[in-house]
């Protein structure tokens, strides 16, 4: 699926991983193999979403960790409440990485993710890139989207192909007022400009 603005308002039959929490101490380094495939369809009808096939990797996230993945295709990584995604080499490879920091810089997690994630820049990791899927989208934006949605929470996520990057939201799919159990709405979709790791190490979002 090349962009997901052309979607949004369609549905997806997947629920987003609501991720773990990590550990409190052990090795700082990145957790790998923490994926999923999705083979799903993007579709108008909330009650049977078939249509486009939207295939990718997601890669889950770890609260006070860091999660690694190879960017070889369409992936997606979430839910954001204020955590950065970074995409970077290691070596040739392409990688994608879930900082899985704190609301508060003084959190242990947010310490220790933090730890984590230097450690991957000091290993040799260049090209860096990265953003906050949440702070594409205004409170107040996700405000409305959960009020124009039956008060459904929203989830924010990354989603990341080839060298492009985009905020997606969704929200529980209703059928009318009812509810269907184990489909997702794209309530919103926005390009996501990934900023240089020079950028985001200063910004205070991030500190």
């Amino acid at each position: 699926m090349p962009d997901p603005t052309n979607f949004i308002g369609q549905f997806i039959r997947y629920q987003i991983d609501p991720g773990q929490a990590g550990a409190a101490d052990g090795a700082l380094t990145p957790l790998t193999n923490r994926t999923a495939v999705a083979a799903t369809n993007i579709g108008p009808n909330a009650a049977n979403p078939v249509g486009t096939p939207w295939n990718f990797t997601f890669l889950k996230y770890s609260a006070g960790e860091v999660t690694t993945c190879d960017l070889n295709g369409a992936t997606m990584t979430g839910p954001f409440s204020g955590c950065f995604a970074f995409t970077y080499l290691s070596g040739m490879q392409a990688k994608l990485a879930h900082v899985g920091t704190s609301h508060s810089p003084q959190d242990p997690g947010t310490i220790r993710a933090k730890a984590i994630w230097q450690g991957v820049i000091d290993g040799g990791a260049t090209n860096i890139k990265g953003e906050s899927p949440f702070s594409v989208f205004s409170i107040a934006e996700q405000q409305k989207i959960s009020t124009d949605n039956g008060n459904s929470l929203p989830v924010v996520c990354g989603y990341y192909e080839n060298a492009n990057a985009w905020a997606i939201v969704f929200v529980g799919a209703r059928n009318g007022m009812v509810p269907v159990p184990g489909v997702l709405k794209i309530a919103a979709a926005r390009r996501m400009p990934m900023l240089d790791w020079t950028l985001v190490k200063a910004m205070r979002q991030f500190k």
